[in-house]
């Protein structure tokens, strides 16, 4: 079974990162870019339990910061998935 704790494994996978408002009064929600992620961060960063993607995260709609971050399946065709793809799936 592989593991997928940090951003690379997350991009080899064809996975995306959410964050998603922690201010009370919003919904909204976004996904992460993980290539400007693993720019800040590393490759090798876990986010598993992590806090500074979440305290880091703002809201573009209102401008709010910090929230939570979740894992979110690419679950388009493998012919679809640019990092599949790109993998040859």
């Amino acid at each position: 079974m592989t593991t997928v704790n940090t951003l690379a494994k997350l991009k080899e996978h064809g996975m995306v990162l959410a964050g998603h408002c922690g201010h009370k009064d919003c919904g909204h929600a976004r996904l992460l870019k993980l290539d400007v992620l693993i720019d800040w961060l590393g490759p090798d960063y876990v986010f598993v339990n992590e806090k500074r993607i979440a305290a880091a995260f703002k809201c573009e709609d209102e401008s709010h910061r910090g929230g939570t971050i979740r894992v979110v399946a690419d679950t388009r065709p493998p012919h679809m998935n640019p990092y599949l793809k790109a993998k040859g799936g």
